[in-house]
């Protein structure tokens, strides 16, 4: 859909109140924007890799780092140091974690509303792309308090967000240069976080679904020139992993000293405790807070696009892409239970943030615009999530 000056208005409105609601709650949490933050790690690879090394000079208590022969790696998937090893070329004196991460985030917004316009009219898309990013767990992701704002987890989250929302924009792109960007920012988003691989299956159906005139053997020959540099980069992660732990599938995480004494990092006993703490609703707390400040809360509250998106497909009879990426939703979600912490200190449910890009999906598919009860119920969330982001960080005292 070509946007009229109307349309970029709406557009550019939904941008606009993103931009300043992510700079208050930032202003109110003393988010620290500029400057490398102390738990940035992937700053501190990327100055090892100006070195020659992929490993760190030094042990840092204070971060996840992996210990392996003796050594200590950045126990993260690498590809967002990648951004920081190029930007310290122009800013030598360090890059600014916090702005990076802010900049991710806001970047999010432009390519969710342009999927979304492929369907739907400007304002609804302005409005959910708006909903998606401020209205649930990921602003606190972008504009975290003090020094926490633009740690490794946050980054390595929100560019993994931007990635795997350009993918579903370019694979569903008529142009082949596009197409081409959205198999490489998969790819890449795999980098940052390995479970969006299991995105993999739905674009390619949304890849070759188009192509009714050919087999789906003929399909699938038809885009393999266009996974040559994502198979080069998925080729360099496992190289990189090998070098460094002997093992293509192994980023370090195995390694965290909290993990060696696990059997299996990510375990099905998991599943069952974490799915029944991220149901729990606010105001019950061990320790008497208002907000339960770890391992989750309220995942229908905290991330409204989950229901949002499954209202939408309740409305409708879903065809088979819907079926295919409701599929794909639960699988990813079902992987993510399965860690052990669960993401650890956080305001309401930030791992399934990851499913971001699907929900929106589902949501968009359904070619319909946002009504007045639907509004309603994101403006309200998003009210709920922009209060209860500052709360959780006034009760934790970060």
């Amino acid at each position: 859909m070509a946007d009229s000056k109307r349309d970029k208005a709406a557009a550019w409105i939904g941008f606009i109140l993103l931009t300043t609601v992510a700079l208050i709650v930032g202003r109110v949490n003393h988010s620290q924007l500029f400057g490398t933050g102390m738990f940035d790690s992937f700053a501190l690879q990327a100055d090892a890799w100006r070195e020659g090394s992929t490993h760190l000079a030094e042990d840092f208590k204070h971060l996840e780092l992996a210990i392996y022969n003796d050594n200590y790696y950045v126990s993260f998937p690498p590809f967002p140091s990648v951004p920081i090893y190029l930007l310290k070329f122009i800013i030598p004196s360090g890059v600014p974690s916090g702005l990076l991460t802010l900049i991710y985030f806001l970047l999010c917004y432009p390519v969710a509303y342009k999927i979304a316009r492929r369907t739907i009219a400007a304002a609804s898309a302005a409005m959910l792309s708006f909903a998606a990013l401020a209205g649930g767990s990921m602003l606190d992701v972008a504009v975290s308090g003090t020094v926490f704002a633009g740690a490794v987890w946050y980054q390595a989250q929100t560019l993994s967000l931007l990635l795997t929302l350009c993918a579903f924009y370019g694979v569903g792109h008529h142009r082949a240069s596009w197409r081409f960007f959205g198999w490489l920012s998969l790819a890449l988003a795999v980098g940052c976080r390995p479970f969006q691989a299991v995105y993999l299956p739905f674009l390619i159906w949304e890849a070759t679904r188009r192509q009714t005139e050919l087999p789906m053997g003929k399909k699938l020959v038809s885009i393999l020139p266009m996974w040559i540099a994502p198979a080069a980069v998925a080729a360099a992660l496992c190289w990189y992993n090998w070098i460094r732990f002997g093992s293509i599938f192994e980023f370090g995480h195995n390694y965290l000293p909290e993990f060696m004494y696990l059997h299996a990092q990510f375990d099905l006993k998991n599943i069952a405790v974490n799915f029944f703490r991220i149901l729990r609703p606010p105001f019950i707390e061990e320790i008497s807070s208002a907000i339960p400040l770890a391992y989750g809360f309220a995942v229908y509250a905290t991330n409204p696009m989950l229901t949002n998106a499954a209202c939408s497909v309740m409305r409708r009879k879903p065809d088979a892409g819907d079926i295919l990426l409701m599929l794909t939703l639960s699988a990813h979600f079902f992987l993510l239970l399965m860690h052990p912490t669960f993401g650890g200190w956080q305001y309401g449910t930030r791992y399934i943030c990851d499913l971001l890009p699907g929900f929106l999906a589902l949501r968009y598919r359904s070619g319909k615009s946002v009504g007045a009860p639907e509004c309603v119920y994101l403006v309200s969330l998003a009210a709920f999530n922009i209060a209860g982001t500052i709360a959780f960080h006034a009760l934790s005292g970060r």
